[in-house]
Protein backbone atom coordinates (compact mmCIF):
# COMPACT_ATOMS: atom_id res chain seq x y z
CA UNK A 1 0.00 0.00 0.00
CA UNK A 2 2.80 2.45 0.79
CA UNK A 3 4.28 1.63 -2.64
CA UNK A 4 1.09 2.84 -4.34
CA UNK A 5 0.90 5.96 -2.21
CA UNK A 6 4.36 7.20 -3.17
CA UNK A 7 3.04 7.79 -6.70
CA UNK A 8 -0.37 9.10 -5.70
CA UNK A 9 1.07 11.94 -3.64
CA UNK A 10 2.80 13.46 -6.67
CA UNK A 11 1.42 14.88 -9.86
CA UNK A 12 2.68 13.44 -13.14
CA UNK A 13 4.90 16.49 -13.67
CA UNK A 14 6.58 15.98 -10.30
CA UNK A 15 7.67 12.42 -11.05
CA UNK A 16 11.16 11.96 -12.44
CA UNK A 17 11.69 9.82 -15.52
CA UNK A 18 12.88 6.85 -13.49
CA UNK A 19 9.92 7.20 -11.09
CA UNK A 20 7.51 7.18 -14.03
CA UNK A 21 9.26 4.14 -15.46
CA UNK A 22 8.98 2.32 -12.11
CA UNK A 23 5.34 3.38 -11.90
CA UNK A 24 4.60 1.86 -15.33
CA UNK A 25 6.36 -1.34 -14.25
CA UNK A 26 4.38 -1.48 -11.00
CA UNK A 27 1.09 -0.90 -12.83
CA UNK A 28 1.93 -3.63 -15.36
CA UNK A 29 2.90 -5.98 -12.54
CA UNK A 30 -0.40 -5.40 -10.73
CA UNK A 31 -2.40 -6.02 -13.91
CA UNK A 32 -0.33 -9.10 -14.82
CA UNK A 33 -0.87 -10.63 -11.37
CA UNK A 34 -4.61 -10.42 -11.80
CA UNK A 35 -5.06 -10.87 -15.58
CA UNK A 36 -1.74 -12.13 -16.96
CA UNK A 37 -3.11 -15.56 -17.72
CA UNK A 38 -5.38 -13.91 -20.30
CA UNK A 39 -2.70 -12.09 -22.31
CA UNK A 40 0.92 -12.98 -21.48
CA UNK A 41 0.86 -16.11 -23.66
CA UNK A 42 -0.24 -13.93 -26.58
CA UNK A 43 2.87 -11.74 -26.26
CA UNK A 44 5.10 -14.79 -25.80
CA UNK A 45 3.72 -16.13 -29.11
CA UNK A 46 4.59 -12.85 -30.82
CA UNK A 47 8.07 -13.09 -29.31
CA UNK A 48 8.45 -16.65 -30.65
CA UNK A 49 7.43 -15.54 -34.14
CA UNK A 50 9.89 -12.64 -34.11
CA UNK A 51 12.67 -14.93 -32.84
CA UNK A 52 11.93 -17.41 -35.61
CA UNK A 53 11.97 -14.67 -38.25
CA UNK A 54 15.18 -13.28 -36.75
CA UNK A 55 16.87 -16.65 -37.22
CA UNK A 56 16.56 -16.30 -41.01
CA UNK A 57 19.85 -15.71 -42.79
CA UNK A 58 18.37 -13.36 -45.40
CA UNK A 59 17.79 -9.73 -44.37
CA UNK A 60 15.06 -9.09 -46.92
CA UNK A 61 13.10 -12.13 -45.71
CA UNK A 62 13.35 -10.98 -42.10
CA UNK A 63 12.05 -7.49 -42.89
CA UNK A 64 9.22 -8.85 -45.04
CA UNK A 65 8.05 -11.29 -42.38
CA UNK A 66 8.24 -8.65 -39.66
CA UNK A 67 6.06 -6.40 -41.82
CA UNK A 68 3.59 -9.26 -42.37
CA UNK A 69 3.42 -9.84 -38.61
CA UNK A 70 2.90 -6.14 -37.90
CA UNK A 71 0.18 -5.89 -40.52
CA UNK A 72 -1.77 -8.53 -38.56
CA UNK A 73 -1.70 -6.52 -35.32
CA UNK A 74 -4.15 -3.77 -34.48
CA UNK A 75 -2.88 -0.53 -33.00
CA UNK A 76 -4.25 -1.64 -29.63
CA UNK A 77 -2.35 -4.93 -29.82
CA UNK A 78 0.85 -2.99 -30.56
CA UNK A 79 0.08 -0.72 -27.59
CA UNK A 80 -0.41 -3.82 -25.42
CA UNK A 81 2.91 -5.14 -26.71
CA UNK A 82 4.55 -1.81 -25.82
CA UNK A 83 3.30 -1.95 -22.23
CA UNK A 84 4.22 -5.63 -21.97
CA UNK A 85 7.77 -4.84 -23.12
CA UNK A 86 7.97 -1.85 -20.82
CA UNK A 87 6.75 -3.55 -17.67
CA UNK A 88 7.22 -7.30 -17.85
CA UNK A 89 10.46 -8.94 -16.75
CA UNK A 90 9.46 -11.80 -19.09
CA UNK A 91 10.00 -9.54 -22.11
CA UNK A 92 13.77 -8.97 -21.83
CA UNK A 93 14.65 -10.88 -25.03
CA UNK A 94 11.72 -9.37 -26.89
CA UNK A 95 12.78 -5.79 -26.10
CA UNK A 96 16.03 -6.30 -27.99
CA UNK A 97 14.20 -7.68 -31.02
CA UNK A 98 11.64 -4.87 -30.91
CA UNK A 99 14.51 -2.38 -30.89
CA UNK A 100 16.39 -4.21 -33.66
CA UNK A 101 13.39 -4.23 -36.00
CA UNK A 102 12.08 -0.81 -34.91
CA UNK A 103 8.64 -2.32 -34.35
CA UNK A 104 7.28 0.67 -32.45
CA UNK A 105 8.26 3.22 -35.11
CA UNK A 106 4.63 3.72 -36.21
CA UNK A 107 3.09 3.48 -32.75
CA UNK A 108 0.29 6.02 -32.43
CA UNK A 109 1.39 7.91 -29.34
CA UNK A 110 -1.95 9.65 -28.89
CA UNK A 111 -3.49 6.30 -27.88
CA UNK A 112 -1.02 5.78 -25.04
CA UNK A 113 -1.70 6.67 -21.46
CA UNK A 114 1.22 9.10 -21.23
CA UNK A 115 2.14 10.32 -24.72
CA UNK A 116 4.92 12.73 -23.75
CA UNK A 117 7.02 10.11 -22.00
CA UNK A 118 6.97 7.25 -24.50
CA UNK A 119 10.45 7.87 -25.90
CA UNK A 120 11.99 8.41 -22.48
CA UNK A 121 10.31 5.32 -21.02
CA UNK A 122 11.50 3.17 -23.92
CA UNK A 123 15.03 4.58 -23.60
CA UNK A 124 15.05 3.80 -19.87
CA UNK A 125 13.85 0.23 -20.54
CA UNK A 126 16.52 -0.35 -23.18
CA UNK A 127 19.21 1.20 -20.99
CA UNK A 128 18.08 -1.02 -18.12
CA UNK A 129 18.82 -4.04 -20.34
CA UNK A 130 22.04 -2.62 -21.76
CA UNK A 131 20.60 -2.24 -25.26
Amino acid sequence: DSEKNKYLNKTNDELSGIEKFKFYCDVYSAIAKKYGNFFEHYFKNIESIIQYVDSSKMDIVRQNYIQILLSQLSNYEIIGLYYYCLGSPLSNKLVGLIQQYNIFKDLRKDDLWEQDDIDEMWRLRCNNLGI
